[in-house]
């Protein structure tokens, strides 16, 4: 929950997370949390004077997972009001898109300090306590690959994902632009490692640059357990030629990249529509 305006980049004045959310929730897995300017228990979120903005986020540690389904209601309706006419949305949009457009055009352009590339900020922690994000910015020839290494710290959701140098991200369905927590395969000692390639370098982790030789990379905890120790969240980040990746990295034939994404297809379309590309592969 945040002041108008703020893109969910600004102030937060509230969050739960799913860890607080849990012991409450119904036999159905259902639970209520209450918004409004008054105190109140562990399930409500006090706002301020003004415009709030209220985000679900809802993300899902495995794609097979059945989405959360949101529904609002309020309590204490206005006298006389009504909801805005189809007109009343389109005026409000003209009248704030060309701040819309300044702001995300420009946002690329000091994002975590504009890091060097092939380098990682963070981890920094959300504001509301309810994560950490590192980012970066890659850049990479057609015969580099660029290893990140990962500690997941026990969370209960991790993420990995790339964007284009506007941080607008590729189509996650049949491209592997993104790996979460249920998606990888760790090394040994329980880190994992990204390969980051415009060529799939026949690495279990791969990320796809989709084609793109430069662009941004995120990367994200949530459900992080207490007391860990921030600086060993990122292990490693290192540019390689593609023929000399080291050979103790988890591996993945021609079938299995095949099956990972006909998977990866398949889940997508479960976890948005429940018809159209579930016969995927």
């Amino acid at each position: 929950m945040e002041p108008e305006h703020h893109a969910g980049l600004g102030r937060n004045i509230g969050a739960l997370t799913l860890q607080q959310l849990l012991p409450h929730c119904d036999a159905g897995g259902r639970v209520t949390v209450t918004v409004g300017p008054q105190a109140g228990g562990p399930l409500h979120l006090q706002s301020e004077p003004g415009r709030i903005q209220i985000y679900t986020r809802d993300s899902q540690a495995d794609w097979d997972q059945c989405p959360a389904e949101v529904s609002v209601r309020r309590l204490d309706p206005s006298v006389g009001w009504a909801p805005r006419t189809e007109d009343d949305i389109a005026a409000t949009i003209i009248a704030d898109m060309p701040a819309w457009v300044a702001f995300w055009s420009g946002f690329k352009n000091d994002f975590l300090g504009l890091p060097a590339p092939n380098t990682l900020v963070g981890p920094n922690g959300r504001d509301g306590n309810w994560g950490y994000l590192a980012g970066g910015r890659y850049r990479i020839a057609d015969d580099e690959v660029l290893l990140v290494t990962l500690d997941p710290v026990g969370s209960y959701y991790t993420g990995f994902q790339i964007t284009d140098p506007w941080t607008i991200s590729p189509d996650p369905m049949f491209r592997l632009a993104s790996l979460n927590k249920s998606q990888v395969v760790p090394n040994p000692d329980g880190s994992v490692t990204y390969a980051l390639a415009l060529a799939d370098p026949g690495l279990a982790n791969w990320i796809d640059t989709c084609g793109l030789h430069q662009g941004w990379m995120l990367t994200r905890w949530q459900g992080v357990p207490a007391g860990v120790q921030l600086d060993t969240m990122i292990r490693d980040v290192q540019l390689v030629q593609m023929d000399a990746v080291p050979d103790t990295l988890p591996k993945i034939d021609l079938a299995g990249r095949r099956a990972q994404i006909a998977g990866r297809a398949r889940s997508f379309a479960q976890r948005t529509q429940r018809e159209g590309w579930l016969h995927a592969g």
